[in-house]
Formats: C-alpha cells, structure tokens, sequence
C-alpha cells in the first residue's frame, strides 16, 4: 500500500505542477506580446525588467493582462478562470476531503482519478490558452532543458539551501 501511497502524492505533485504552470504560460503569452509591440515599433525590449514585472503579477493579473492585450472574448476569461479554480482548491481543500482515502486502496484509487480528472482539465485550459494566443511554450521548455545542468544554479541552490538548513539547527 506504501507504493500506492506515492503514487497518490506524485499524482497530486503533478496535477498541482501543471495548474501552477498555467500561470508561466499567461506570463509567455505577455512576454511574447511585449516582444512583438516592440519589434513592431523598432523599439529595444527590457527583458530582464519586464520579466521582473511580469514574476510580481498574480494569477488574476496576468489572466487580464492577457486578455487586454490579445483582445480576447470574454469566453477566454471564464475557460481560464476554471484552471485557476482547479489551482485553489488543490492547495487549500484538496487533502481535506482525501485525507481519509490514503489509508485505503479504494480511496487511493479515488485520489489517482481525482488527479487524473484535475490534470486533464488543466492540460485542456493550458492548451486553450496556447490556440487562443499562439504562445510558443516550446520556447519555454526548452529554455528550461538548457537550464538543467546549469552548474551555478545548482550552487545557488544548494547555498540557499544550507542556509535554510542551518536556521533550523538548535544552538
């Protein structure tokens, strides 16, 4: 039953991954939007400040922003809404009402569908979201793949980390 146990944890762990990632596609379809204004207008683009701005902006922000900028109907507004209500209720009553199942293998199996249903109606919104605004979110991916032996990072990382650590140790 202890397999089955994380197998209900790696399943919420990546339908809660996918629900928070909508915000970082809200934030590439603003980012590509600015980028394109720019090259329009022959203008320079701050990418780093805008990035900067865009890490600020909470979920709701960003939806509007979003669909300001792409002129989207309002439909766009109440699809997206749902993954942002999918996102909420994982992080904050999720485990209340499974709590109980993870001491079963009848509710493990409930919260694996539960997952399941969760994660298909985020990858539909988040693909929604890519067809209504063209986003390049394999721009993204791969952005992150050349980051994944990034050596600094990694000690940036693990420097945060030990000093994480270190704050809990008792004098």
């Amino acid at each position: 039953m202890f397999e089955q146990v994380g197998r209900a944890f790696l399943a919420y762990g990546r339908a809660m991954a996918k629900a928070i990632g909508i915000e970082q596609v809200l934030r590439l379809a603003l980012m590509e939007h600015e980028v394109r204004k720019a090259v329009e207008a022959g203008a320079p683009v701050d990418g780093e400040k805008f990035s900067q701005k865009l890490l600020r902006m909470d979920f709701g922000q960003l939806l509007q922003q979003v669909y300001q900028k792409y002129g989207l109907e309002s439909e766009f507004l109440a699809v997206v809404r749902t993954a942002k209500d999918a996102r909420d209720y994982m992080a904050h009553n999720f485990w209340v009402g499974h709590l109980g199942n993870l001491r079963s293998e009848r509710g493990l199996d409930i919260i694996l569908r539960h997952c399941g249903v969760i994660e298909k109606q985020i990858d539909r919104v988040s693909d929604y979201i890519v067809e209504r605004t063209g986003v390049d979110a394999w721009r993204f991916i791969g952005f992150i793949d050349e980051r994944a032996d990034n050596k600094a990072a990694h000690e940036g990382w693990e420097a945060f980390l030990a000093v994480s650590e270190a704050s809990f140790e008792r004098p």
